[in-house]
């Protein structure tokens, strides 16, 4: 699965960051470092090259995670990335989402949420490693009077209202576009997006935890049917 992929955790939260590193050992990755601030955290970015970086928004007043982000996208581009926050204001979300990463985790999360977002974050990169599909993720869609540009890593879910459909981005605003669900989710990459109920399609990229009955995506509780549940859980890999 991905128990040959390197790792590094950057969390100034000396107890989080032992019960994480704990939880990505379990899994049997390759914890290549953890340490707890920007400027150590660039220095293990380029000393290790890892596959996948977890990291905090919060590490301090003048460097945060967000910066390190930044950074890791502009010398490691083929590196993954997973914020772990206790932050879930739109403003905060709207900054990490500038670079791209390919999940969030909401503190505080499970071992299991954990696994589901690594797993959820070496899927979603490996389609997106090159330019042309990265360009295929931005469209426009009409709002109102005038077309807007969406990047569909920037979508939450999809949620049928009527003759419309809803759409939750992560910067927390909502559009209402004249589509039915299956049109409209014909427009977005297939692998990234799986319906989970009639009137709702999430993101997979975006999910924090999965029940029987529910998916929770970034900070958004959704609605899971018996109809999908079986598809969603296979498609992630894990089992209730």
């Amino acid at each position: 699965m991905f128990e040959d992929k390197k790792i590094g955790l950057v969390e100034d939260d000396p107890q989080i960051r032992e019960t994480v590193a704990g939880f990505v050992n379990s899994f049997g990755c390759q914890l290549v470092f953890q340490c707890d601030s920007f400027d150590s955290g660039v220095l293990k970015v380029n000393e290790t090259k890892p596959d996948l970086a977890l990291l905090d928004i919060r590490l301090g007043a003048d460097k945060t995670g967000i910066m390190l982000g930044s950074y890791i996208r502009k010398h490691l581009p083929s590196a993954a990335i997973i914020f772990i926050t206790s932050l879930t204001d739109s403003e905060t979300l709207a900054m990490a989402s500038i670079n791209e990463p390919e999940g969030y985790l909401v503190k505080p999360f499970e071992a299991e949420d954990l696994r589901v977002a690594i797993q959820l974050a070496f899927l979603k990169k490996n389609p997106a490693g090159n330019a042309s599909s990265a360009k295929s993720q931005e469209f426009f869609v009409k709002n109102g009077h005038q077309h807007e540009k969406l990047n569909a890593n920037d979508i939450v879910f999809l949620q049928a209202e009527g003759n419309y459909v809803k759409i939750k981005l992560l910067s927390g605003k909502s559009l209402l576009i004249r589509s039915s669900l299956k049109d409209f989710t014909e427009q977005l990459p297939a692998k990234q997006f799986m319906q989970i109920h009639k009137s709702w399609v999430v993101n997979l990229s975006l999910i924090k935890s999965v029940s029987a009955s529910q998916v929770i995506a970034v900070s958004e509780t959704l609605p899971l049917s018996p109809a999908f549940r079986n598809e969603l859980l296979n498609e992630l890999g894990i089992s209730l």
